[in-house]
Parts: C-alpha cells; structure tokens; sequence
C-alpha cells in the first residue's frame, strides 16, 4: 500500500507436524462441509486427502507424503487447479500436475 500497490498479499495457509512415524502436512484451509478426494495408499500409512469446495480445490492434507505438500503448496497458490475427476484417476500425481504448469510457463 505504502508504493501504491492495492494487491493485498495473502498468505497461504499451511501446517505440519510429526507424530510418531506420521507426518502430517496440511496446505490451505477446508471446512467440515468440503468434499475430499483421497490419492494415495491409506492401508500403507501414505496418501493425501484433496479438499473442494463448488468443485474448487481449497486444501490438501498429507499423511507421509512430503512432496504432496510441497507440490501442493505451489499449484494452490496459482490458478490451475486439478479437478475432483483428474485427482479420482488412479495415475495421478500432483508433482505432475506442477510440472506440467512448470513447463506450460
């Protein structure tokens, strides 16, 4: 504001803590009501939960999956956002889905 700049910078959210042998990271911020979208391996302890609100991805919380988080830090920053439908497939990964934008740029 102070070099008339009207963009107000908003930070994204995010968290992470260790527990045990769980890693916790959490990135944006979901609301009870929000749908999710699991990718990952619950049964092996490693997977992410996608968090939409109206179809828009607002969070993605990550159980031992670090470069979930990072990746997911980058791409709910920007505007491209995956789908419930692109995360649902079985062969996605959103490391890919950042390099694509990566390479788009």
């Amino acid at each position: 504001m102070i070099l008339g700049d009207t963009d107000p910078h908003i930070a994204l959210p995010w968290f992470w803590s260790t527990q045990g042998p769980i890693r916790l990271q959490i990135t944006g911020l979901a609301r009870p009501r929000d749908t999710s979208v699991v990718s990952g391996d619950p049964a092996a302890g490693r997977f992410s939960v996608f968090r939409y609100r109206a179809d828009r991805l607002v969070a993605v919380e990550s159980i031992n999956r670090p470069a979930d988080h990072v990746a997911a830090r980058h791409v709910l920053a920007g505007d491209d956002l995956p789908n419930p439908l692109q995360v649902a497939n079985p062969e996605f990964t959103i490391e890919q889905h950042t390099n694509r934008l990566a390479t788009a740029n």
